[in-house]
């Protein structure tokens, strides 16, 4: 049996009609819970890798949900959107891979 480590990430993306992609950040993440198992919030950590769109792709978040199951990951929950403070719009989600756990 193979045993897998799942690591939990944050997603922030972006629909560049301009460049005519649209760019997932992945963040690395640490949960917190409370003692009932409800989730209580996140400590986002470090950039972990940029996905994107193909060029001439739709500029959608559907067709970025699939270029990022296809570099593996899984989006849990709804895209949240948010105007950040500089007017831009952004789109929020959090996402899973699993990564298979190296045997020495």
């Amino acid at each position: 049996m193979t045993e897998h480590e799942t690591v939990d990430l944050y997603v922030i993306a972006r629909l560049d009609d301009d460049g005519n992609v649209a760019i997932a950040d992945l963040f690395t993440t640490e949960l917190f819970f409370t003692t009932d198992g409800a989730l209580d919030g996140r400590g986002v950590g470090s950039w972990w890798e940029s996905v994107s769109t193909a060029q001439g792709e739709a500029v959608t978040l559907e067709a970025l949900d699939g270029a990022l199951a296809t570099c593996g990951y899984v989006r849990i929950g709804e895209w949240r959107e948010r105007v950040t403070n500089s007017g831009n719009t952004r789109f929020f989600a959090d996402a899973v891979t699993r990564l298979e756990a190296l045997n020495s």
